[in-house]
């Protein structure tokens, strides 16, 4: 059963409503897909996401090959799995939800960045940073997710920030992953400069 916060709760603290499911929950959920021969989901994910294959390998509870998958087309997939209307994307697509029982999709997604948070699954291989200096105005997830893109290519990123924490509500431990507070950080693709005052001269 999914594990919501307190209601009396809510309105004291910006954190996460729904706590989203448990590991038994979340693979029995996955079983649940058909995997269709023309997935709808897909079609109806702006991003493309190749959620029949996460889905897949979270059945298998190959946690590690999941969170691979969802990293091709995704950087943010804590955020996506709770923030993305799903209910008009990718589960409103799903064949599921003509019997009114879709695959929960952006809840999976979220467990399974959640839990590759919690367990330190994944560690990308970045390429050495030959491609030039790049910078990024603003740690939002507009700003997470190009800063990991060109981080991917080649580029030595740095974001600047005005305030003290990752501008990321949802997911400050999903900006983390992306956005290191120090240098030549291994398992980071960018440094981020927070507190950072930029002038307008150039």
């Amino acid at each position: 059963m999914e594990i919501k916060q307190d209601q009396s709760k809510i309105i004291e603290n910006f954190k996460v409503v729904s706590k989203g499911f448990a590991t038994r929950e979340a693979i029995a959920e996955a079983k649940r897909c058909l995997h269709c021969k023309v997935p709808q989901c897909v079609k109806g994910c702006p991003i493309g996401n190749h959620i029949p294959d996460f889905i897949h390998q979270l059945s298998k509870g190959n946690m590690g090959s999941a969170m691979s998958i969802i990293n091709e087309t995704s950087n943010l997939p804590a955020i996506c799995g709770r923030v993305c209307p799903h209910e008009k994307q990718c589960q409103g697509h799903c064949v599921l939800s003509k019997k009114g029982k879709p695959i929960q999709i952006g809840k999976l997604e979220a467990f399974i960045a959640d839990f590759d948070t919690d367990m330190g699954i994944i560690r990308e291989d970045l390429p050495q940073k030959t491609r030039g200096k790049v910078a990024v105005i603003g740690s939002g997830p507009a700003g997470l997710t190009v800063a990991g893109d060109l981080a991917r290519q080649g580029f030595n990123v740095t974001i600047f920030e005005g305030q003290e924490e990752p501008d990321v509500r949802h997911s400050r431990v999903q900006a983390a992953k992306i956005c290191g507070k120090k240098r030549n950080s291994q398992d980071r693709g960018a440094w981020c400069e927070l507190r950072a005052q930029l002038s307008g001269r150039a």
